[in-house]
């Protein structure tokens, strides 16, 4: 476990948040080199983003994009969906956003029908969450 950790620092945030819910460091799916890599190079190149543009719509088309793949994919054996909406939340805050979920707690995996996210998602995703600037 602490090789992911040091080898993928993007991944093993999401691995942390997951270990927080589920109480199991061991709950990863993802057990190749190739797909740990891919996933990380994913979260890098969402910071990167994130550092870069202050475009809403561009920063959440690519949060999205990311948000799908690892829905689709399913890196964690339990508490997919429940990662990635804390995950979400952290990384809009950061950006001076508020979140609104509704109670439901598969209200992310709703939004995509497969692992690339569409511009009309995103505009669908900001309605069902009530995003508003601090």
């Amino acid at each position: 476990m602490e090789e992911i950790y040091k080898k993928y620092p993007y991944f093993s945030k999401l691995v942390k948040i997951n270990s927080s819910i589920i109480n199991d460091k061991n709950n990863i799916r993802l057990n190749s080199e190739e797909d740990l890599k891919y996933f990380d190079g994913l979260l890098r190149n969402l910071y990167e983003v994130l550092k870069t543009t202050q475009d809403i719509d561009k920063i959440l088309l690519n949060l999205l994009n990311l948000v799908g793949k690892l829905l689709y994919y399913q890196p964690f054996y339990d508490g997919n969906s429940r990662t990635l909406k804390i995950f979400l939340n952290i990384v809009l805050k950061e950006l001076g956003y508020n979140i609104l979920y509704k109670e439901d707690d598969y209200i992310i995996p709703m939004l995509f029908d497969s692992d690339v996210c569409s511009i009309d998602e995103v505009i669908e995703f900001k309605k069902k969450v009530g995003l508003k600037r601090r």
